[in-house]
């Protein structure tokens, strides 16, 4: 008896040795949990530390690691010389086919009422060959007014379409400068010969 009962003891000593041994495996493991939330946190009040210390934030260190573009060199807009001339041409033949009933309109003080009713009319004409040219004076009739009322006007109908052959891409400076350097070919319209003679040096 004296046997069985040291195995009996022996045997509950071993048992709670095993469950003391568990207990304090977890006590270590929410010890060690602990522990390390300790150093996250440690870590995490360093970081914001070195940042604040920097000046910058996490924001902005992700936009430094972000490449830019180049910047583009500033310049004047490129402009097709082909299309610039030929716009340039359509609008001359529309003036000068009309340039009875426009010039009067135009100088000394431009009347843009009418002048607008006629380009209006120009535009909307059943099978007519102008309705673009006239578009886009019509698209543009404020700057239109004042380049009429400008010195670069005088009277010259091909002033007008020199000047607004560019626009809206370049101004209406830049669009006369361009066009004036390759003078149009094309022959004087009928119907505005009488005004280029009035108007010329040799009858003033």
């Amino acid at each position: 008896m004296a046997r069985v009962g040291n195995v009996t003891q022996d045997a509950k000593t071993a048992i709670n040795s095993t469950h003391s041994s568990k207990r304090k495996e977890q006590f270590n493991a929410a010890r060690s949990v602990r522990g390390l939330q300790k150093r996250v946190t440690e870590l995490e009040r360093i970081v914001s530390s070195l940042l604040a210390e920097r000046q910058i934030g996490v924001n902005s260190v992700a936009l430094d690691l972000i490449p830019t573009e180049p910047r583009k060199k500033r310049g004047p807009v490129p402009v097709h010389q082909g299309f610039l001339l030929h716009t340039r041409d359509q609008i001359i033949m529309m003036i000068e086919a009309y340039w009875p009933e426009i010039e009067p309109l135009c100088s000394p003080t431009p009347n843009k009422q009418m002048l607008k009713k006629v380009l209006i009319a120009i535009r909307d004409k059943p099978r007519g060959r102008f309705e673009i040219p006239a578009a886009k004076l019509l698209e543009n009739a404020e700057e239109l007014l004042k380049f009429l009322a400008s010195n670069r006007f005088r009277s010259d109908p091909r002033q007008i379409a020199n000047a607004f052959a560019g626009v809206p891409k370049v101004s209406t400076w830049r669009s006369l400068k361009l066009c004036q350097a390759n003078q149009s070919n094309l022959p004087i319209g009928d119907r505005a010969i009488r005004s280029y003679i009035l108007s010329s040096p040799w009858c003033k």
